[in-house]
């Protein structure tokens, strides 16, 4: 009985052993595999040497292979195309764990030319795909970045982002929420708006209420720290472009909800914003009036309107308003905003009629 168990303890140790060697032994092939597809990439790109003019957007770090983290890909990465982290010049994008990897090379070689390769994990390979420039300008067409797939909408508002020096915190938030669209950059005049509007009192602490939540979300959860573990992030379902109407009054263009409350003193208020895009000038800033704004897949569109509002980013005031404001002035009163069952919009505005 006692060799049996022996010969039974020995196997599972063999099998142990064969079973972590062929783990790496398989992260191994991949990693060389990987500076394979970087080099080929690299000699698309004429191989530059300006390396801070140089690019890589990739989930390694996030994406898992064989259960092992690919933090350590950004070595590869590194070390072939001498960008890193701390310069800003390697960019983890979030994806999900079973995400494939992706490096995506750009170089910025004049201020509006910007030519991108994607490089595809295929299994245990990797597919590389022609330069394209993705710099986003007027008479570009979005059928020109199809050819880059699903990564397309992510890569180019991104890349379009490093390119034009849009702030580090925009381009953290953008990687967080994995691509870089006029929702996200709208977040950052949110948050601009808040700190200059509605400034924190001694003892005093946010809750933010996306009421209705969009992509803005992401970011302003991130660069004020309001986290749904730490109870300082809620959201509700209302579509951020419905409206709200009363018997009395027609509410459109709602930004969002910001409490300020004090614990101690259960005392607070409750802002409701107001935000507004702007469509019209976004077209005379981009000098295109035909340019078709209902076309919210399309890269170009939100490339252009992070431009507009980071070139208005000292002045929050032109997009965001207070729509409403109510004093908070007990515990019951702050429970009505953010207990189960409550419904934020009702309390700040009224009752809702029944929609047709």
């Amino acid at each position: 009985m006692k060799e049996k168990r022996k010969w039974i303890i020995v196997w599972c140790m063999v099998c142990l052993v064969f079973s972590v060697t062929h783990t790496w032994a398989g992260i191994d092939s991949l990693r060389s595999e990987t500076a394979k597809a970087l080099k080929q990439a690299m000699a698309k790109l004429q191989y530059p040497k300006d390396t801070e003019n140089l690019v890589c957007l990739t989930n390694a770090g996030y994406a898992l292979v064989q259960g092992e983290g690919t933090r350590g890909f950004c070595k590869t990465v590194r070390d072939i195309c001498g960008v890193s982290a701390d310069t800003g010049t390697i960019l983890c994008v979030h994806t999900d764990l079973d995400a494939p990897l992706y490096f995506a090379l750009a170089h910025k070689t004049s201020p509006d030319t910007l030519p991108l390769v994607l490089i595809s994990q295929t299994g245990d390979t990797f597919d590389v795909s022609g330069p394209i420039d993705v710099y986003v300008k007027k008479g570009k067409s979005f059928e020109e970045f199809k050819s880059l797939g699903r990564r397309a909408f992510s890569v180019v508002s991104i890349v379009n982002g490093w390119a034009n020096d849009f702030p580090e915190d925009l381009i953290q938030g953008a990687l967080y929420h994995d691509h870089l669209c006029g929702g996200v950059s709208t977040g950052f005049l949110t948050v601009s708006y808040i700190k200059k509007h509605l400034p924190l009192s001694e003892n005093q602490r946010y809750t933010y209420i996306g009421a209705p939540a969009w992509c803005q979300d992401d970011y302003i959860v991130t660069a004020m720290n309001l986290t749904p573990g730490k109870r300082g992030y809620l959201s509700m379902q209302f579509q951020w472009d419905d409206v709200w109407k009363t018997a009395k009054k027609e509410y459109a263009g709602m930004g969002g909800l910001v409490i300020r409350y004090d614990e101690k003193a259960q005392k607070g208020d409750a802002t409701l914003l107001k935000f507004d895009w702007r469509r019209d000038d976004l077209l005379k800033f981009i000098n295109d009036p035909e340019f078709d704004l209902k076309d919210r897949s399309n890269p170009l569109m939100h490339v252009y309107f992070s431009r507009f509002f980071l070139a208005n980013k000292a002045h929050p005031e032109k997009f965001l308003s207070v729509m409403a404001r109510k004093a908070i002035n007990n515990k019951a009163d702050l429970a009505r905003l953010v207990a189960m069952g409550a419904n934020p919009l009702e309390e700040m505005l009224g009752k809702r009629v029944a929609q047709p």
